[in-house]
């Protein structure tokens, strides 16, 4: 029996951000799986299966952790997949992420992963948004140039700034005082820009919990761009 997704606290339902012919954009929440693994866990409701209800072909085109939320980019049917999928690899993708401690320049970091045992090129640049009074944390923006399983947050975690709320790479006394202190039950991460070879962007903004955490950290203005 299919069982509804496990949303995060403040998640509200899914939203379709854009429908360009074949192509569909989709604003995820905290706590949704894009779709059910063919290896693990029980089946339950997922993006897809809720998209489904009114684009019944509907492919994704890439994948975003179930604690992350933001933009995930659909074909509306398994024939257009391919040639949006192409456009997607050639798409810039930017992140907001909450990390630990204080980046202090830029980094353009190319580090390896291992994906299921073997070694795989990886790049992702952070660049710093905002620090604040709060040491334990700063507002970043990662750009993926590639996009590898838990890319941005191994990457983090290499350059010593985990996540917030990242439970198998972060730091747990950190994610604990997130989630006593203001409420954070999820993955610090959201998807908040696409931009498109064309030049057309699709944006959603960051929502519940997570803009509120953000916005008592750093003010009002930090989200204005």
């Amino acid at each position: 029996m299919t069982q509804s997704p496990p949303p995060a606290p403040d998640a509200p339902p899914p939203r379709l951000v854009a429908a360009r012919g074949a192509l569909l954009i989709v604003d995820k929440p905290s706590g949704w799986l894009v779709h059910n693994s063919a290896w693990a866990g029980p089946k339950e409701a997922t993006l897809v299966d809720w998209l489904r209800t009114g684009h019944p072909g509907a492919v994704p085109l890439h994948r975003l952790d179930r604690g992350a939320s933001g933009l995930v980019a659909f074909a509306a049917d398994k024939t257009a997949a391919a040639a949006l999928g192409e456009q997607l690899e050639h798409a810039e993708k930017r992140y907001l992420a909450l990390c630990r401690g204080r980046l202090k320049a830029p980094v353009d970091l190319s580090h390896p992963l291992v994906i299921d045992g073997t070694e795989k090129p990886a790049r992702t640049a952070f660049s710093l948004l905002a620090h604040c009074p709060d040491p334990r944390v700063c507002l970043v923006e990662a750009q993926l140039f590639s996009g590898r399983r838990h890319q941005i947050r191994r990457h983090a975690k290499h350059l010593s700034h985990p996540l917030v709320g990242d439970v198998k790479y972060g730091k747990g006394p950190l994610n604990r005082a997130f989630r006593e202190g203001y409420g954070l039950h999820r993955l610090a991460l959201h998807a908040h820009q696409l931009t498109w070879p064309d030049g057309t962007r699709d944006r959603a903004p960051l929502s519940g919990a997570l803009a509120e955490t953000v916005t008592a950290l750093f003010g009002d203005g930090v989200l204005a761009f």
